[in-house]
């Protein structure tokens, strides 16, 4: 993950062909944290995803040295 926020995240290490935007998918965030969301662009190895739900950031237990959180 590069960059979060409650509504979504971007991802980097994603390799996906064609058309890849409203692709239905699930993001674990955390141990046991998993979520469902929706790819909405794909581009050079990144992408921009879309949660299903608004996540509350507080109950991730990475440290923020690792997730760069957004607005």
């Amino acid at each position: 993950i590069r960059n979060i926020s409650a509504s979504g995240a971007m991802i980097d290490g994603i390799d996906v062909e064609g058309e890849s935007a409203g692709l239905e998918l699930t993001i674990e965030l955390d141990d046991g944290v998993v979520v469902p969301a929706r790819l909405r662009w794909a581009k050079d190895g990144r992408a921009g995803l879309e949660f299903d739900e608004l996540v509350n950031l507080d109950r991730l237990t990475a440290p923020a040295s690792k997730l760069r959180r957004q607005g």
